[in-house]
């Protein structure tokens, strides 16, 4: 068995850890964090693990994990490539969204096999994370062998691993941005025009579950186009005009969001069958009106 050096046991760390040790994936060596309080707490939750409290102190391993802060990856990879016994065979990734696998270049140039793993859930809650870790959709890239090794371990706790382009790591995290983070700030902004027509939040959020749930499974079954729904697809001009007069009058930065949303959504209705090709263009010409006016 493969054992596994721990570098940032936070909720990432700590799941993953857990999951490898329990299904018996990895040997967990050492778990670090940046206090020796933190690291025995990671190595209690895992079940396994010699707490450290920096780098340097790390036994050897076959295999390392760096689940730290994006912005603290390529520092730590190289302490870890002056401090550690790194060799052809040493495998080393990290679990951030946004960076790839070059990030850990100072131990490919000790010879290391690098990658980057990024499993698409939220993990707020660690215990959570870890009982519904099933069928994660993890996204993967780097040297082969280390992806090999790291696809096998994923999949042998449910994860569906899929490749990402090493170039287009950044657009690739921007889109899990767009759906997820974004997602909520979207939901903040349609919370807010409930409570100005007096629906308090959690009547609101009430109403509007089921109807999140349902857009949420027509997009899975049917796709984007054909599952948009409302006065955009449609072809209703009059409607938006005065929806976007009135947002415009009561929230300006809501009103820039819901033409700038209008936008994708008038892109997706021309796609449709049997499109209203004419209420579409009144549409479009609106919308381009309505921007070029916010932007004098």
């Amino acid at each position: 068995m493969l054992r596994l050096n721990i570098i940032g046991a936070g909720r990432v760390g700590s799941t993953l850890g857990r999951l490898w040790h329990d299904r018996g994936v990895f040997e967990i060596g050492a778990v670090a964090n940046r206090t020796l309080g933190s690291a025995r707490r990671a190595s209690e939750f895992i079940g396994a693990g010699s707490a450290k409290a920096a780098i340097e102190e790390l036994g050897k391993a076959d295999v390392y994990m760096l689940s730290v802060a994006d912005d603290a990856i390529e520092a730590c990879a190289s302490r870890l490539a002056a401090s550690a016994a790194i060799g052809a065979k040493t495998i080393v990734f990290h679990c951030s969204g946004a960076q790839s696998s070059h990030a850990l270049d100072a131990l490919r140039a000790r010879g290391a096999q690098a990658a980057s793993i990024h499993p698409i859930r939220s993990f707020a809650d660690a215990e959570a994370s870890v009982r519904d870790f099933s069928a994660t959709a993890c996204a993967i890239e780097g040297d082969a062998q280390a992806c090999a090794v790291l696809s096998a371990a994923l999949e042998r706790c449910g994860a569906v691993c899929f490749a990402v382009d090493t170039q287009q790591k950044l657009i690739y995290h921007a889109g899990t941005v767009l759906v997820s983070n974004y997602f909520v700030a979207l939901l903040e902004a349609g919370l807010t025009c409930f409570e100005q027509a007096g629906i308090k939040q959690p009547q609101a959020m009430a109403m509007i579950t089921p109807l999140l749930q349902s857009t949420i499974e027509n997009v899975s079954r049917f796709g984007t186009i054909d599952a948009l729904t409302g006065p955009i697809a449609r072809g209703d001009d009059a409607l938006v005009a005065e929806q976007l007069a009135a947002l415009r009058a009561w929230n300006r930065d809501i009103g820039t969001l819901y033409a700038q949303l209008g936008q994708r959504a008038l892109a997706l209705a021309k796609q449709r069958h049997n499109a209203p090709q004419a209420a579409l263009a009144r549409l479009q010409q609106l919308l381009d009106t309505d921007a070029a006016k916010t932007s004098e």
